[in-house]
């Protein structure tokens, strides 16, 4: 396995997430991943949407690193905010908010009736544990009436993929809705595309991918992205560290921490089922020997 080299990119990846969604002729990708997840929570389904910020991969890529989103209407012209967050931010939840209101509130131009304004849906999908005290790996939030619970103000709402909490394994997975985050948790450790999503989206998703699909300055954009997000990831834990020496917030940094190490053990036992080398789960995985040897027995 020496000079193993992943057959897939990760879709987690700034410059892979756009590839597949943030393209023109990508739409019918996009619309199927929106559907999968809104199925249960939208009132129709989405037959056709415009990308608001159609995006193509940059020669010297200087932009944001950590964040990566795509901008969409649908045919109703309700605005999609699809964004995933992989390093852990801090006030990253207020962030989401101001996200959400600001685009809210750029519609209006000059001249502009109130009436005009159109829902925004933020979806984020999160590599990191969100809310340790709720099991669901998806959450949907809303401005509701505190002793009625109505929802009379519906034009901000959120819903929040975290990765960590899904625990699936191909054979469990029974909707589209958890074959794509299956997609978005497995797909950089995957050996082949699985035969469940065959003629589907997703696979167009995996084949997006494919190593050998891109070509030399589309690597060097993606990989100045995991370079970028590394940087991030120090900086974050630091902040974390230190946050921790003035005593804040223990209660969540420890749930936050349990998250961490259990999205380790997960990695490392998918990468134990698939055959992949010692080495290489010790790399990717950044677990110890003992805790290899552990998941083995």
């Amino acid at each position: 396995m020496i000079g193993y080299e992943p057959r897939f990119f990760d879709p987690k990846n700034d410059v892979a997430f756009k590839r597949i969604f943030g393209q023109e002729d990508h739409k019918d990708v996009l619309i199927d991943f929106l559907n999968a997840v809104f199925e249960d929570r939208h009132q129709a389904p989405i037959e056709s949407v415009q990308i608001l910020n159609p995006y193509q991969i940059p020669e010297h890529l200087q932009a944001k690193a950590s964040i990566v989103d795509v901008l969409c209407k649908d045919q109703a012209g309700n605005i999609y905010i699809v964004e995933m967050q992989v390093p852990r931010q801090p006030d990253f939840l207020k962030r989401a908010q101001f996200y959400a209101s600001n685009e809210y509130v750029t519609q209006l131009e000059k001249g502009f009736d109130y009436g005009e304004l159109r829902p925004v849906i933020l979806l984020s999908i999160v590599n990191h544990i969100l809310f340790p005290g709720n099991d669901k790996y998806i959450s949907d939030h809303a401005t509701l009436d505190i002793d009625t619970k109505d929802h009379n103000l519906k034009d901000i709402q959120y819903t929040f993929i975290e990765l960590p909490k899904f625990k699936k394994n191909l054979d469990e997975i029974k909707t589209i809705q958890d074959q794509w985050i299956y997609f978005f948790k497995n797909a950089h450790t995957d050996i082949d595309i699985p035969e469940s999503v065959r003629g589907t989206q997703i696979y167009t998703a995996y084949e997006s991918l494919e190593r050998f699909r891109w070509n030399a300055e589309q690597r060097r954009a993606y990989f100045e992205v995991n370079l970028a997000m590394m940087d991030e990831n120090v900086r974050t834990r630091h902040a974390v560290n230190k946050g921790r020496e003035e005593g804040r917030e223990e209660g969540r940094e420890e749930g936050q921490k349990k998250g961490r190490h259990e999205e380790k053990l997960e990695t490392a036992r998918r990468m134990l089922e698939k055959g992949l080398s010692d080495d290489m789960i010790l790399e990717v995985a950044n677990i110890s020997k003992e805790q290899l040897e552990d998941l083995k027995k």
